[in-house]
């Protein structure tokens, strides 16, 4: 579209509308010129940021020189965390190892001879509480006494438990995180650790005081390397949780929820206004700031005007511009794209009519005579579309064969089938043809999707079950064969069938079901019932799926019908539910027991319409009545 109106742009510029090309370039012009003198002035505000970024860089200096000092502090408490574990383990492990080498440490049945030696071991080693669990975590003994530890499940405690994988393989060796025990008044920091038992199965708990650790922790608060003051008479604050942990009194005032990291702001404190800049690291927030007189001292009003002339000259520009921008090109695209909108959603009667400038008139002169020889070529199209369909639905309904034709002198049987695409044609197919003197072959056949290329595939399958049929009576062979060749160079179609072949003098009715609907079966004076077949894979899918046949015994008198789903999965308007196999039944048991095969199936294809009203088919329909009358002399 931009390249379009350029090209109108250079064209004709003696057309009754005025280029919008002279009119942007006109207000342009006007617009630059107000903006080079704006510039001069606005200039001078930049000095100003440049105390912004001092602040910025000012606090930021002193937070990272802070928090370097603190980091460094950090990793020397992970580092003596980590040896003190290392020390809680040897220590166990000293302490199973003596176990070992002299087990009457514990005295059975003493508690004070084993306190006593624990206390002794506990001395030596400068640890402060030991525990000994036997393989069921059970404490059997423990130093310093205490009566109710002994025989104490370290089930019980969430701490405890995370010993006792030490039991159950004692390859294991765990030490705690340092933890505040309960009970300490003073915050004392305890390292707990425990090792497998050398002498019998269980573990040693060992526990001591972590003096350096505690004195780590005291080293590491952040507080400790904050320096308070910033410049000559600002502050710097730290916060923590919410709450201030280092800074003027006044600083607690800040509201920590309103400020902007890593940007200057200014703020009251005290009756004293600050300019102040603010970094979050980790969950500490810093907040530094200098009072706005020690920065700007005399520039404070200067810089208060050209902030506000700044502001005001930019809007009004911004809203000149953003007038002249939306009335000239935005309002014209967009009314332009609203009515492409609409004729490529099949509207072709819109009309573009953008008159603001020579350009767009053109731009709408061409996109109305686009659409005017669009709307030609669809209707061409739909005429050709319509021939062509009308020519395929002939061409289908001459494929399949007209019964009440085929076998005029019929006394042995009576049969007739219907078929009624959702489209001009579709992929039900059925066929009844002769074998021989004795035996028919008929079926019911359904391929998967609608239209042309299902039509197609119904075509073809037509074609290999009859040609195979006449050359090979075995119907297992036939449908095998027949699936065989479905399944090459498959486009993910597939085809569902019904395939029987009836002897008329013995009235054995061999079938194959491949995927397909139960048939419905009368057998003489009885009702209509869903009859149960054997079910084989679909067609087209597995080319070497193996197919089995089976047969049932037709009475004189008996009524066979094959149908496809478009039957009893046709559905209302308002999709409230389908046809289903009990309405179907319901019908056939309506009717007479003289009712020809074609009232049989007529009447089948009028309920399934009152069904689903005014509303057009959601499948092929098909349906193939058989009725056995009599059966065929020697």
């Amino acid at each position: 579209m931009t390249l379009s109106l350029i090209n109108f742009t250079r064209s004709n510029l003696k057309s009754s509308h005025v280029p919008m090309r002279m009119k942007f370039l006109r207000w342009l012009f006007l617009y630059a010129a107000i903006a080079f003198i704006a510039s001069l002035i606005i200039s001078f505000a930049f000095e100003t940021r440049s105390f912004h970024r001092e602040i910025r860089h000012l606090v930021n200096s002193k937070i990272s020189e802070a928090y370097e000092h603190a980091q460094h502090a950090q990793n020397t408490l992970e580092v003596l965390k980590a040896t003190t574990k290392e020390i809680g383990i040897k220590d166990a492990r000293f302490v199973a190892l003596a176990l070992k080498n002299d087990p009457s440490i514990i005295v059975e049945g003493d508690n004070e001879a084993t306190t006593n030696n624990l206390g002794e071991l506990a001395s030596l080693l400068q640890i402060h509480e030991i525990d000994i669990f036997n393989s069921a975590g059970i404490c059997e003994a423990t130093w310093p006494t205490d009566a109710t530890q002994i025989g104490y499940d370290c089930h019980l405690s969430q701490y405890a438990r995370e010993f006792l994988p030490i039991i159950d393989d004692p390859t294991l060796e765990i030490s705690q995180e340092i933890r505040t025990t309960e009970g300490s008044i003073h915050n004392d920091q305890f390292q707990f650790s425990a090792v497998a038992r050398l002498d019998k199965p269980g573990f040693v708990e060992i526990g001591f005081r972590a003096v350096e650790v505690e004195e780590a922790y005291r080293l590491a608060d952040l507080s400790r390397f904050v320096s308070s003051v910033v410049g000559y008479s600002g502050f710097l604050s730290v916060y923590q949780g919410g709450a201030l942990k280092s800074g003027p009194d006044a600083a607690e005032s800040v509201d920590l929820y309103k400020i902007e990291y890593d940007k200057t702001f200014f703020a009251d404190l005290e009756g004293k206004r600050y300019l102040m800049c603010a970094q979050k690291i980790d969950d500490f927030i810093f907040i530094g700031g200098v009072p706005t007189n020690e920065i700007f001292a005399s520039r404070r009003l200067t810089l208060l005007l050209l902030v506000l002339a700044n502001f005001l000259i930019f809007f009004v520009v911004f809203v000149l511009i953003s007038t002249l921008v939306q009335s000239l090109i935005v309002d014209s695209v967009y009314a332009v794209n609203r009515s492409l909108e609409k004729i490529t959603n099949g509207d072709l009667g819109e009309r573009v009519d953008v008159t603001v400038s020579k350009e767009f008139v053109e731009l709408s002169n061409g996109v109305n005579t686009t659409v005017d020889s669009l709307k030609q070529v669809v209707e061409e199209i739909k005429e050709r579309t319509k021939e062509e369909l009308l020519l395929a639905k002939k061409i289908q309904a001459a494929a399949l064969p007209d019964l009440a034709k085929l076998f005029p002198h019929r006394t042995h049987f009576d049969v007739y089938a219907q078929n009624n695409p959702m489209t001009s044609v579709g992929g039900d197919m059925f066929d009844f043809f002769q074998l021989d003197s004795e035996n028919v072959m008929f079926y019911v056949a359904d391929v998967s999707g609608h239209g042309v290329p299902a039509a197609l595939v119904m075509m073809k399958t037509m074609a290999l079950v009859k040609n195979l049929a006449l050359s090979e009576y075995d119907l297992a062979k036939v449908v095998s064969t027949t699936n065989r060749y479905l399944s090459e160079n498959n486009d993910s179609s597939f085809v569902t069938g019904f395939f029987c072949v009836f002897n008329l003098k013995t009235g054995k009715l061999t079938y194959v079901n491949a995927g397909h609907n139960s048939p419905f079966i009368k057998r003489q004076s009885q009702s209509y019932e869903e009859f149960q077949p054997e079910i084989n894979l679909i067609l087209g899918i597995e080319p070497d799926a193996p197919y089995e046949s089976a047969s049932v015994t037709l009475q004189p008198g008996d009524t066979f019908i094959l149908y496809t789903d478009g039957i009893t999965e046709a559905t209302t308007p308002k999709m409230s539910g389908c046809f289903e196999v009990k309405r179907a039944l319901d019908v056939l048991n309506g009717l007479s027991s003289e009712a020809s095969a074609k009232d049989i199936v007529e009447s089948l294809f009028v309920a399934v319409d009152q069904f689903i009203g005014h509303a057009d088919p959601s499948d092929d329909e098909t349906a193939l009545v058989f009725k056995y009358v009599s059966s065929v002399t020697p």
